[in-house]
This record gives structure tokens, sequence and C-alpha cells, in this order.
């Protein structure tokens, strides 16, 4: 059990903005009648060029952050095995959150749009040689 707070917690640190952007999505694409409050990329925190700004944000500071969570848990769990264990179900949850996000964009938004994201693999290697580096 407190090893799945401890991914959980950790994704949560590394994903957040993504995950707040998607809770907004769900919930306008869910409401009665989006479109007659126009369609989603016409809302103000949702336009193509929010979308950018917060997958350029999640991008540049990613390996950063993810290198800062593989520290942390080194120092409070000191086994090198228990950390090992624990990293690839936290990529797992990283890449899961960031594959949702790329989803609704390529299909939500215009080719302009989803062509400039990294592909879900590119977010795996970044989290993979953050957990290596350290």
């Amino acid at each position: 059990r407190a090893c799945e707070s401890l991914i959980t917690s950790s994704s949560t640190a590394l994903t957040s903005n993504l995950r707040t952007f998607l809770d907004q999505c769900t919930a306008f694409l869910s409401s009665p009648s989006p479109q007659a409050r126009g369609g989603l990329t016409e809302q103000e925190w949702a336009t193509p060029k929010r979308v950018l700004e917060l997958h350029a944000s999640f991008r540049d500071k990613l390996e950063e952050r993810a290198v800062s969570v593989v520290r942390r848990m080194r120092v409070f769990l000191v086994e090198d095995k228990t950390v090992g264990v624990l990293l690839p179900p936290l990529w797992d949850d990283v890449l899961d959150t960031y594959s949702t996000f790329h989803n609704l964009v390529r299909s939500e938004y215009g080719f302009a749009t989803s062509s400039s994201l990294c592909a879900p693999d590119e977010v795996r290697e970044v989290v993979e040689r953050a957990g290596r580096s350290v």
C-alpha cells in the first residue's frame, strides 16, 4: 500500500499540469451541449496555443523532475533494488497520463497542433534515462 501511494504521488508530481488539463477537458466534453459554448479548442484554457505551451512546459521539465523524484526515492528507500522495482510502474503511470493527453490532442485538435507533440515513446525514453542517470 505504501508503495502504491509513493508511485501515485510521484506520478502526480510529474504530470499534475497534464492531469489538471485532462480533468478540465473531461468536464467540458461531458457537459450537456459543450458545442453551445463553442468547441473545446475555442475555450480560453484550451486553445491550441495553450495546449502547445502546456506540452512544452511538461516536456522541458520532465527529465529534471523525474531525476528529482528518483533521487528522493533513493534517499528514503536506500535499497537500489526497491527503487528499481518501483520505477517501471511509475514510468507506466506517467506514460499513461501523457498518452491520454496525446490522444486527446490528436482527436480534438488539428494537425498543426497534434504534430507538434512528442510521441509517447519519447516520454518513456526521457523518464527511463532519468532513472538511469541517478
